[in-house]
């Protein structure tokens, strides 16, 4: 690769230093350009520096958020199938854990089951 191993390498450590991802170079070849750029800005910054010149400060990055896929959302709704499967559940049951499902729903209490609380069930038992 020439001459772009130094600047890859240095990319690397600067990643390792700040805990950030490794950057896949043949899927992403954009980010060698934007990473050249700002690398020149930040030494020509300090080169004007070190002559004296006075460089206002960037402001402060938007910090990093690493880009993760989002797990599928989990409703109390779909838990009824394995529920049933797992216990056997008679038709009556289940007939009643859907009746209980909609009554949630139609309180405005449908939420990912992760963020389903206490109270909110509480909520469902005082509903009409």
């Amino acid at each position: 690769m020439g001459q772009m191993d130094i600047f890859i390498r240095s990319v690397a450590s600067v990643q390792d230093e700040m805990g950030l991802p490794s950057i896949n170079w043949d899927a992403e070849p954009s980010q060698f350009v934007r990473l050249a750029r700002a690398m020149v800005q930040t030494y020509q910054a300090l080169a004007s520096r070190a002559n004296g010149e006075i460089i206002e400060t960037p402001a402060a990055p938007v910090p990093f958020a690493p880009t993760t896929t989002a797990a599928p959302v989990t409703m109390l709704s779909d838990m009824v199938p394995p529920w049933s499967t797992r216990t056997k559940a008679t038709e009556n049951a289940i007939s009643r854990t859907e009746r209980a499902l909609g009554l949630l729903e139609s309180s405005g209490l449908a939420k990912p089951l992760a963020q389903l609380t206490k109270r909110d069930g509480a909520t469902v038992q005082e509903w009409p």
